[in-house]
């Protein structure tokens, strides 16, 4: 009887045991609490992940799954996490599990789309002059490393030029460059991951003269009259003419005198395209608008130049004048400019003047 009684106390035993011990498995997916917050932030060629467990929870390790071609899983025990090398533009599905020693919670998926961050640089702008392209353009990131700009001339696509540019520049001259030809200019923005898409455009340098004069000789205070080249220019801005007694005029079309003789420099500056051009150039000024050195010569000299006998047209605007030395020669001056309009040379020597 006595053995009766402790197999029935021995058999309750063992079922109180095991009911005890399966309340202490927790079932797969059970009460194990999930991440929140789950934030995909994404990135260049890149999303950051991040999240949170509740206060009181420490799993040992995070599981992370996504589709890259195929499914990828990676595990980590911070509570971020950043997939690299992904395709910018598409879409993906990323899903985060945490992870409690033997034991898994279920997964929170988010979204997110890499985007690319190596931005182009995108107001490219070309000012062709006398074999040279000058590019201006305006940084696009602070996160640029560098710039590569490559250059090719139209007909001759192979033989492409190439020059690095620092990050914190903003212009390049192209010199040595072919007039009258066609050039394509490509410019991209170098990142750590990679470069920027292109940006392009066409300029053709050319020789553009900047500036017209009425005369390249006058008399002493005997109005110039200087004129920009507008067409050549026609974004120029600020134009300036400076002179030798630091007088300065502004604008496209300007006239003044000189007070000096010899040869005068004048400097024209004007800002083009947000750049400050400066040109020199160079007039002679004589005493006289009607120079000794307008006459002709006997030889390799003047031999004794003694006079002139001018007189002027009934309308006042050309003088004629005869000289009188070993070569007697007519000549017809325009009075305003000072122009030589024609001369009369004798085939021979007049003679005269008798030394």
């Amino acid at each position: 009887m006595k053995r009766i009684l402790y197999c029935i106390i021995a058999a309750v035993v063992c079922l109180t045991v095991g009911s005890c011990w399966q309340e202490d498995i927790p079932q797969t997916g059970g009460p194990r609490h999930q991440v929140t917050d789950l934030k995909a932030v994404p990135g260049d060629e890149e999303v950051q992940l991040s999240w949170s467990v509740p206060e009181g929870w420490n799993p040992t390790e995070y599981i992370i799954t996504y589709t890259k071609g195929s499914e990828q899983t990676v595990r980590t025990d911070t509570e971020n996490y950043t997939v690299t090398e992904l395709v910018n533009g598409e879409n993906y599905e990323f899903s985060v599990q945490a992870v409690y020693g033997d034991l898994i919670s279920n997964a929170v998926k988010a979204a997110a789309k890499p985007t690319t961050a190596r931005l182009p640089v995108t107001d490219l702008d070309a000012d062709a002059s006398d074999a040279t392209v000058s590019l201006t353009w305006t940084r696009p990131s602070q996160l640029l490393t560098s710039y590569t700009l490559t250059w090719f001339m139209e007909g001759a696509e192979a033989d492409v030029q190439k020059a690095e540019i620092e990050e914190d520049k903003e212009s390049y001259d192209v010199t040595g460059l072919t007039n009258d030809k066609n050039y394509t200019f490509t410019l991209v923005a170098n990142y750590p991951k990679g470069a920027s898409a292109p940006a392009q455009i066409k300029a053709m340098p050319t020789l553009a003269i900047p500036y017209t004069v009425d005369r390249t000789t006058a008399a002493i205070n005997q109005p110039i009259r200087f004129t920009f080249n507008t067409d050549g220019y026609p974004d120029a801005t600020n134009v300036k003419w400076s002179f030798p007694d630091g007088k300065v005029l502004e604008g496209v079309d300007v006239s003044k005198g000189f007070i000096a003789t010899g040869a005068q420099q004048v400097t024209l500056s004007a800002d083009i395209k947000g750049k400050t051009k400066t040109w020199t150039l160079e007039v002679e000024i004589r005493q006289y608008v009607v120079f000794f050195n307008d006459w002709e010569m006997s030889g390799t000299s003047y031999e004794g130049f003694k006079g002139s006998c001018p007189v002027f047209s009934p309308d006042g605007k050309t003088v004629y004048d005869v000289t009188f030395n070993k070569k007697a020669v007519l000549y017809a001056f325009d009075v305003i400019t000072g122009n030589l309009k024609w001369k009369y040379v004798p085939e021979v020597n007049s003679a005269s003047y008798n030394p």
